[in-house]
């Protein structure tokens, strides 16, 4: 009791301590992005009588002013980012019941939607003057990995029952009458991009590069009945996306609380690469050892929503929502085939797309 007294009374006293700290110090809320200290809008100067000027506005400046010094010239945002995806590649069949021809696992069994993972996002800016800066972004380390087994064990001397969907399996040794087949899904992604952003009047324009990586493994297991042996049909993508995004906000200021919307969009050219593995009678042999490239055009767009608090003139707390959609992906569960083509039949099925949807909570510091 005396424990969470004592933590409630710190609390209490530290937030008191800002609002006086901000009451005392009007500088944060002058003209532009990080105003320098004579452009304070506290009753007192040469903007005083300015009708285009409003505290509750700091980013209205007039045009005379855009190009003044910035009181802050360099701010860092660090950020917790939580993202779920919430669409996944095509639905396919993987394992039957011999015994029945019924599936009885397919790649929706480990699909990688409606699962949240954490990940970082870390924001580095220059302000140039009062309207404009230039920053550069990156957030990732978020990773989803999903998977699925099936057990038809056979008494003996009854062989297994399981074996892949298509007609691959008469083909191999540990991918028919199998007693147990397992599935593994594994996706990360990463990002960074450097942009140019122009603030007049709560109205902001973007322009800038980005790259955009997502890297895919999709795993089937297989575990021979009669010799006990067990092998792996392996397929990895990469997708490199690389363009330039082009981008629309606005930003409603009230005082130390800062509400805006972005949108970016743009085309990127994706350098997209698959390589397939199949391996049979314990991974000694090698059934399919081939790769594929490609470079399709795909198109990445983004929207997100920001609430930021500004707790002294170099401290603010913010958190946000963002929501992506990126168009023509190979992803790794579509590049399977299960048919009994010919050695060296190479897929690239990248047309795919993917929707992630996401929150983050952060810091920023400015100096």
């Amino acid at each position: 009791m005396r424990t969470t007294v004592l933590t409630w009374s710190l609390i209490i006293a530290v937030v008191c301590s800002a609002q006086s700290a901000r009451a005392q110090g009007q500088d944060w809320l002058g003209l532009g992005q990080s105003p320098d200290g004579w452009q304070s809008s506290d009753g007192s100067g040469d903007f005083a009588d300015d009708p285009d000027i409003s505290a509750d506005a700091p980013s209205f400046i007039r045009p005379r002013y855009w190009f003044l010094p910035p009181k802050f010239e360099t701010y860092f945002q660090a950020d917790v980012l939580y993202l779920a995806r919430f669409s996944d590649a095509g639905q396919q069949p993987i394992a039957v019941d011999l015994s029945s021809n019924t599936t009885v696992m397919s790649t929706n069994d480990a699909r990688l939607s409606n699962t949240w993972r954490p990940g970082m996002m870390f924001t580095l800016g220059v302000n140039l003057d009062q309207i404009a800066q230039v920053e550069a972004t990156y957030w990732g380390l978020n990773t989803w990995r999903n998977g699925a087994s099936v057990n038809i064990p056979a008494p003996p001397p009854l062989t297994g029952r399981l074996g892949l969907a298509g007609d691959l399996q008469t083909h191999t040794t540990d991918f028919e009458f199998a007693d147990r087949m397992s599935i593994d899904y594994v996706a990360r992604m990463n990002n960074a991009e450097i942009n140019y952003k122009q603030m007049i009047n709560g109205v902001t324009l973007l322009g800038g590069v980005r790259y955009f990586r997502l890297l895919e493994t999709f795993d089937i297991n297989s575990q021979s009945a009669s010799f006990g042996t067990s092998s792996d049909y392996n397929v990895t993508t990469v997708n490199n996306l690389v363009g330039a995004q082009f981008g629309l906000g606005y930003t409603q200021e009230m005082g130390p609380l800062n509400i805006g919307i972005l949108a970016k969009i743009g085309p990127y050219l994706n350098a997209v690469h698959q390589s397939t593995l199949l391996q049979d009678f314990g991974n000694s042999l090698t059934l399919r050892n081939y790769s594929k490239d490609g470079m399709p055009v795909s198109t990445l767009g983004e929207v997100q929503v920001n609430a930021l608090y500004r707790v002294t003139d170099w401290l603010s707390v913010h958190a946000g929502y963002r929501f992506f959609w990126i168009q023509n992906l190979a992803l790794a569960p579509d590049q399977l085939d299960l048919t009994n083509s010919a050695v060296g039949t190479k897929i690239l099925n990248s047309h795919n797309h993917l929707f992630l949807q996401g929150f983050n909570a952060g810091a920023e510091i400015r100096w």
